[in-house]
C-alpha cells in the first residue's frame, strides 16, 4: 500500500460503546466473538406461563428462544439530570442512547460537550416504541399523564435531540430510520458532515428493543425468522433470522484531528456510501442484487480501495433463504469486476462473517453492531468464527467465490494499517449501506515522567458509582503507568460531583488508594487561606519544595529578587539553607522567610485555580492576606515585612508559654495572680500562648503546675504580641509613611478583632502598627469564617499548627495542610502539597486541572467505563387497559385525578406509579410546616414521582421542567390552590411556593383570576415566551 497516500477524507473511529445480547460493554462482545459463543437464550416455560404468550407458547409453532438484553428497566435518571417520573415516562431505547453515548465519549477519551466553538453532530436510530403502546398509554387513558408526555418521552424524532442537550452537544442531531440499514446510513451521513466541515466530531448512536424482549415467537412458514431459534448465516441448516435487542454508539472525527489530539483510533473508515434498490427488487421488503453492487462499488471507488484488496466483509448475513444468496451474488459480482482478475478468483481469499450468529439481528442497531465487529477486527488482527455455522448452504455457491467461512478464530497476520475490511447493512425498504474500513498504526508510547508524584483524580455523580469506579480503576493501576492514569482520569473524564483522589508514584501506590475511597463532596464550597506565624520557619525550608514542586521556584525568586534589592540577601541563604544563623529564632530572618514561602505557595495556589475567596493571617501571616487582597503591592510589602521584622528584633528579650486553655480563662487566672504576663495568642479553646518578661514566665509557668494546667515554655526569643512589642512601633509607622494602602480586593478576617477587617481598618496605617503588638485572635477569626457559609482551608505555607487550632475550634471544619513543616524533613514536598490540594478538590474546590498537570505528556489509555446506578424506573404494562378502553366505544381521556393521595392518583390497571426515593442534592431534607407546605408537598411528589421531597429542595434539581410545572399547575387548581407557570419559575422551591401564595393572598381579599391552560400547547399566552426562554437542568 502506499504509505505517502492523501488522509484527507478518512475518518477516525475514535470511540466504540455498546450493549447487546449476553454483552454488557463492547469488550464482552470482543471476547463473546472471539470465543464463539452466541446470546441465544431459551426462555423457560414458568416465565413463559407468567407473560404475554401465556395462550400460545404450547402451539407447536411457538419457538421458545429470546435474545434479551440485561437491564433495559433501569437507568440512572439522577445522572442526566431526569426526575424519576420523567424517566418512568421516556422510552428505554432512547435511555440507552444517553449511556451508550456517554461511555463512547469516554472510550474515546473526551469529555462531553461542545465548547470553544467545536460543533459534535448526532445521528440517531431508534426501532418502534413497543413501550409507548403497551406501557405508557395506558397512563394517557387513566389521564394520569398526557400525550404530549407520552410524544416526548417515545418518539424517534426526539432521540438525537435529546443527547444532544443532555451532553451539550451543539452541531446537527438528526434521526436516521431506514430500517435494518438505520444505524450504517447514519455512519455514512456522519462521515459527510465530518468531510463537508458541518461538524467536528459525529456521534453515531442507535437501539433497538421489541417488548417484552423475554419471549420467543411463533414460527409462520412464510416468515423470515428461524424455525429453530437461530440465526444461521450463509448456513446450511439456515431456516431464518432471529431479532434481538441492543443499543451501541461510535465517535467519529476527522482523521487527521484525531491524529493530532492523540485519540485512540480503533479503525479508520475509508470510504463510505449509501443508495436505495428503487423499483429493481421483488417487493418493498425484498432484497436486490444490483442495488448492494452499486453500493459497494460506489465506497470502494471513495475509499480508493481495488476490491481485490478487501480481507474481511462484515456482512448483513441475516441467515434468510433469500437474503443471504443475494449478498453473496452481489459480492460476487464486485470481485468479478475487481482489476485483477487472478487475485478475484482465488478461493477462500476473503474471510466473510456476520455478527448476526452470535447476537441475532437488532434491527436498527445491526449495522453498528456489524461496524463495531469490523473495527476490531482491523485492530486487533484477529477474525472470529461465526458461532452458528457448521457448513455453507450450497445454495451460495461459496465454492466458486474469492470467499470462505472460517471455523475457528484467526489471527490476521498483515501490518493493521493494510487490514482492509467491508461492512454492508440493506434496509427493509431498499435503503443500502457498505462502509470500507482499516486499521490505524498504533502510536508509539511516551512513558511519563518516572518517580513523579502524580494526583490523581475520581469523580462520579453518585457515592456508589465513586466506590464501583474507585475499585475498576485500582484493579487497572497496578499494571498501568502512574502518568498515564494521572493524565487520562485529568484531561478525558469529566468532573463530577463526588470525588476521591490518589497520589502515586506507581500504579501500586495508586491502586492502593483508590481502593480506599472516602470523603466526597455534595458541593461546590469556598476556598479560605489561612497563613501561619513565626515558629514555623526553618532553615532550608524552601530548597526541597523549589526543587521537587513545578512552578514553585519561579515565584519564590519573585520575592527573593524583591528582597534583595532592598538589600537583604540573607533571606535568599536562609531559604535555601546555604547559611545558618546563630539563632534559628532570629525574627529578622524569620519573618521574611515565611511571607517568601506562603506568598509564593499562594500564587501557586491561584495559578492552579485555587484562588482563596476569604483569608486569616496569623500575626505576619496577615502581611501575606494584605498582600494578595491588593492592600498593598508585593514591592511595598517586602519593605514593610523587612521593617517590621527588623524593629521587632531589636525589642527586650522575653518568653512565651503555651497553656491547654480558652485564652479568656488564661486572662482570668493572670488578673487573680497578679502577673506581668499576657494573652499574646488565642488559638483555639485548648491552645493558648502567653509571653512576658522571663521571670514573669517562670512564676507563670510555676502557678500552671500547682493549679495541674497543661502549659509548656516555647523556643522564642521574644514576648510577640505583648506590651514588650511597644519599642517596635514607632519605627514600624515610619515605615509605613508615604505608603499607599488599599481596600482588600479578597475578604480578610482580622486576627487583631476577630472581625471581617473593614476597609478603614485596612487603609490605616495604625491597623498595622497595633496588629504586632495586639493579641491575635485566631480563634475568633475562625469561628466568624464558619458564621459566613460552607468553606475549605488550606493552611499555606509550611505546616505551622494552624491546622490543629482550627479542628480545635471547629471538629467538623475542613481543612488541609500544604507543606512539610520543620518538624518533617523527610516527608516529600510534591506528595504533601498534591495531597492537600487533592483534599481541597475533593470537598469542592475548583481546580484549573490543566495548570495544574501542564502540557499533556501520555497517551489516552483505555480507562473502565463510568459505572451508572442502576435505578429501576419503569411504568409496568397495562395492556388489560389498551384491551379495555378500545374495545368499548369512542375513547374519552379523563382529566387529572381530583386528589393528590397517591393510592388514589395511581393509573388503574397494573399501570402504578412509583416513587423514587429523594436524589441527592446540594440541600438537607425539611419537611413541610403548616397545611399549605404539606398540600405543596404532595403536589411535588405526584409529578415528580418522588418521596420525599424537602421544602427547600429546588423544583428543577429534582428533574422538573416545564411540562412537569404545566402538570402540577393543572393539579393544584383541583385542590382550589391557585398556581400560574411563572409561580414555579419565581419560587422554585415547596416553601417560596408557599410563601408567595401567602403574600399573594394576604394582599387580595378575592382569590386571583385563574387563566385556563390551551390543551394543545399547555402553556397560554404571556407563559410561553417564559417557557421557550428557560434552561433547564
Amino acid at each position: 500500500m502506499n504509505d505517502t497516500r492523501d488522509t484527507s477524507g478518512d475518518i477516525a473511529v475514535v470511540g466504540m460503546a455498546g450493549r447487546f445480547p449476553g454483552a454488557r460493554n463492547v469488550e464482552e462482545l470482543w471476547q463473546m466473538l472471539c470465543e464463539g459463543r452466541d446470546a441465544y437464550r431459551v426462555v423457560p416455560e414458568g416465565e413463559l406461563a407468567r407473560s404475554i404468550h401465556r395462550g400460545i407458547y404450547r402451539d407447536p409453532a411457538y419457538v421458545p428462544v429470546a435474545l434479551p438484553l440485561d437491564g433495559y428497566e433501569y437507568f440512572d435518571a439522577a445522572f442526566f439530570g431526569y426526575s424519576p417520573r420523567e424517566a418512568s415516562f421516556m422510552e428505554p431505547q432512547q435511555r440507552l442512547l444517553l449511556e451508550c453515548a456517554w461511555h463512547a465519549f469516554e472510550a474515546a477519551g473526551r469529555v462531553p460537550g461542545d465548547r470553544d466553538g467545536q460543533r459534535t453532530a448526532v445521528f440517531a436510530s431508534t426501532s418502534a416504541s413497543s413501550y409507548l403502546v403497551g406501557h405508557v398509554m395506558p397512563h394517557v387513558i387513566s389521564g394520569d399523564a398526557d400525550m404530549l408526555d407520552a410524544t416526548i418521552g417515545t418518539d424517534k424524532d426526539y432521540a438525537a435531540t435529546r443527547i444532544a442537550y443532555r451532553l451539550g452537544l451543539q452541531g446537527p442531531a438528526l434521526a436516521v430510520q431506514t430500517a435494518c440499514s438505520s444505524s450504517l446510513v447514519a455512519v455514512h451521513l456522519a462521515c459527510q458532515s465530518l468531510l463537508t466541515q458541518e461538524s467536528d466530531a459525529a456521534l453515531v448512536a442507535a437501539c433497538s428493543l421489541p417488548l417484552p424482549s423475554e419471549i420467543g415467537y411463533l414460527h409462520a412458514a412464510a416468515g423470515i425468522r428461524a424455525r429453530d431459534g437461530r440465526c444461521r448465516p450463509f448456513d446450511g441448516k439456515s431456516s431464518g433470522t432471529l431479532f434481538g435487542a441492543g443499543a451501541a454508539a461510535v465517535l467519529l472525527r476527522r482523521y487527521d484531528d484525531a491524529l493530532s489530539d492523540g485519540d485512540p483510533i480503533v479503525a479508520i473508515i475509508r470510504g463510505s456510501a449509501i443508495n436505495n434498490d428503487g423499483a429493481t427488487r421483488l417487493g418493498f421488503t425484498a432484497p436486490a442484487i444490483d442495488g448492494q453492487v452499486r453500493v459497494i462499488t460506489e465506497a470502494l471507488g471513495v475509499a480508493g480501495v481495488d476490491p481485490a484488496e478487501i480481507g474481511f466483509i462484515e456482512c448483513h448475513g441475516t441467515g434468510t433463504p433469500i437474503g443471504d444468496p443475494v449478498e453473496i451474488s452481489a459480492l460476487r459480482q464486485v470481485m468479478r469486476d475487481a482489476s485483477d482478475q487472478s487475485v478475484e478468483l482465488r478461493r477462500g481469499r476473503c474471510t466473510i462473517g456476520s455478527i448476526k450468529s452470535n447476537i441475532g439481528h437488532l434491527d436498527t442497531v445491526a449495522g453498528l453492531a456489524g461496524l463495531i465487529k469490523a473495527a476490531l477486527v482491523v485492530s486487533r488482527g484477529r477474525i472470529p468464527a461465526m458461532a452458528t455455522f457448521s457448513s455453507p448452504n450450497p445454495a451460495l455457491g461459496l465454492e466458486t467465490t474469492p470467499f470462505r467461512i472460517n471455523h475457528m478464530a484467526e489471527d490476521w497476520d498483515v501490518l493493521v494499517e493494510n487490514r482492509l475490511a467491508g461492512v454492508s447493512s440493506f434496509g427493509f425498504g431498499g435503503t443500502n449501506a457498505h462502509v470500507i474500513l482499516s486499521g490505524a498504526a498504533k502510536p508509539i508510547v511516551t512513558p511519563a515522567d518516572a518517580g513523579r508524584s502524580r494526583l490523581i483524580p475520581v469523580s462520579a455523580d453518585a457515592p456508589q458509582s465513586l466506590d464501583e469506579l474507585c475499585a475498576a480503576i485500582a484493579k487497572m493501576a497496578i499494571d498501568t503507568d502512574v502518568g498515564q492514569l494521572a493524565d487520562s482520569l485529568t484531561f478525558d473524564r469529566k468532573e463530577l460531583r463526588y470525588r476521591h483522589f490518589a497520589v502515586a508514584r506507581t500504579g501500586t501506590e495508586a491502586a492502593t488508594q483508590l481502593a480506599a475511597a472516602t470523603g466526597v463532596t455534595r458541593q461546590k464550597r469556598k476556598v479560605a487561606f489561612l497563613f501561619p506565624g513565626q515558629g514555623s520557619q526553618f532553615a532550608g525550608m524552601a530548597r526541597a519544595p523549589a526543587a521537587a514542586i513545578p512552578g514553585y521556584h519561579e515565584h519564590l525568586e519573585d520575592v527573593v529578587r524583591a528582597f534583595e534589592t532592598i538589600g537583604r540577601p540573607d533571606v535568599r541563604s536562609f531559604l535555601w539553607g546555604t547559611s545558618t544563623p546563630d539563632d534559628n529564632r532570629a525574627t529578622v530572618l524569620a519573618q521574611p522567610a515565611l511571607f517568601t514561602t506562603q506568598y509564593a505557595l499562594s500564587r501557586l495556589l491561584i495559578d492552579w485555580g485555587i484562588a482563596p475567596e476569604a483569608m486569616i493571617g496569623h500575626s505576619i501571616g496577615e502581611y501575606v492576606a494584605g498582600c494578595l487582597a491588593g492592600v498593598f503591592d508585593l514591592a511595598t510589602a517586602v519593605r514593610l515585612v523587612s521593617a517590621r521584622a527588623e524593629a521587632m528584633a531589636l525589642c527586650p528579650p522575653g518568653a512565651m508559654a503555651l497553656v491547654g486553655l480558652l485564652d479568656e480563662e488564661v486572662e482570668e487566672i493572670i488578673v487573680k495572680a497578679g502577673l506581668n504576663v499576657s494573652v499574646a495568642c488565642g488559638n483555639s479553646p485548648r491552645h493558648s500562648i502567653v509571653g512576658g518578661p522571663e521571670s514573669a514566665i517562670d512564676a507563670f509557668l510555676r502557678l500552671c503546675v500547682d493549679k495541674q494546667i497543661v502549659a509548656k515554655r516555647l523556643e522564642t526569643s521574644h514576648a510577640f504580641h505583648t506590651a514588650d512589642m511597644n519599642a517596635a512601633c514607632g519605627p514600624l509607622a515610619a515605615a509605613f509613611a508615604g505608603v499607599s494602602l488599599h481596600a482588600p480586593k479578597v475578604p480578610i478576617v482580622s486576627t487583631r478583632s476577630g472581625r471581617w477587617l473593614s476597609d478603614t481598618e485596612a487603609v490605616d496605617p495604625a491597623y498595622w502598627v497595633a496588629q504586632l503588638r495586639d493579641k491575635v485572635r485566631f480563634r475568633a477569626a475562625v469561628e466568624q469564617l464558619c458564621k459566613e457559609g460552607d468553606w475549605v482551608m488550606a493552611e499555606v505555607g509550611a505546616a505551622g499548627g494552624l491546622s490543629g487550632f482550627v479542628r480545635a475550634t471547629r471538629p467538623e471544619q475542613m481543612v488541609t495542610e500544604l507543606l512539610p513543616g520543620r518538624g518533617s524533613p523527610d516527608t516529600d514536598p510534591e506528595a504533601k502539597l498534591l495531597n492537600g490540594v487533592g483534599r481541597l478538590w475533593q470537598q469542592g474546590a475548583t481546580l484549573d486541572w490543566n495548570a495544574l498537570a501542564g502540557p499533556r505528556q501520555t497517551e489516552k489509555i483505555a480507562l473502565p467505563l463510568y459505572p451508572f446506578r442502576r435505578d429501576r424506573h419503569w411504568l409496568e404494562p397495562a395492556y388489560d387497559t389498551l384491551i379495555a378502553a378500545f374495545a368499548g366505544p369512542r375513547l374519552a381521556v379523563t382529566a387529572a385525578p381530583q386528589t393528590l393521595e397517591p393510592e388514589l392518583d395511581a393509573p388503574s390497571q397494573g399501570a402504578t406509579e412509583r416513587f423514587a426515593p429523594r436524589p441527592l442534592l446540594d440541600t438537607d431534607y425539611g419537611p413541610p410546616v403548616g397545611a399549605l407546605e404539606t398540600e405543596l408537598t404532595a403536589l411535588f411528589e405526584a409529578v415528580l414521582y418522588t418521596r420525599p421531597v424537602g421544602r427547600d429542595d429546588d423544583f428543577f434539581s429534582l428533574g422538573g421542567q416545564s411540562i412537569l410545572i404545566l402538570d402540577l399547575v393543572r393539579r393544584a387548581r383541583t385542590v382550589e390552590i391557585h398556581l400560574e407557570p411563572s409561580d414555579l419559575f419565581e419560587n422554585r422551591t415547596i416553601a417560596a411556593l408557599a410563601a408567595a401564595i401567602d403574600a399573594r393572598t394576604a394582599s387580595s381579599s378575592s382569590p386571583p383570576e385563574t387563566r385556563s391552560l390551551d390543551p394543545q400547547l399547555d402553556v397560554e399566552g404571556d407563559d410561553l415566551q417564559r417557557l421557550l426562554d428557560m434552561i433547564e437542568g
